[in-house]
């Protein structure tokens, strides 16, 4: 129970952060966002949603559920992610 109090207090502790890099194909969008860790590293998630327009309430909203048609796109957004990790983590081993 200690340990999950503690992740929770980092997080609440942690300034808002927007993504790293963001990369978007038709209504779908990829991001990546970094997170410190206590050794000193660094651990990227990646966030693929859909935007979509919300007629009952008139705004824009995002969902992680996909239509067939978004598929190549959920795919392309999947691959230029996998291009910038790689190309991250490339960049970090010639700087060790």
């Amino acid at each position: 129970m200690a340990d999950n109090k503690k992740a929770k207090d980092r997080a609440q502790d942690a300034p808002n952060k927007g993504p790293v890099w963001s990369y978007q194909s038709n209504r779908v969008s990829a991001s990546v966002f970094e997170h410190r860790q206590d050794d000193g590293g660094v651990r990227r998630t990646i966030a693929i949603c859909r935007s979509y327009f919300d007629r009952d309430e008139g705004v824009w909203k995002r969902t992680h559920f996909y239509d067939e048609r978004d598929l190549p796109d959920v795919e392309t957004c999947k691959f230029e992610a996998t291009k910038y990790l790689n190309a991250r983590s490339s960049t970090e081993a010639e700087a060790a």
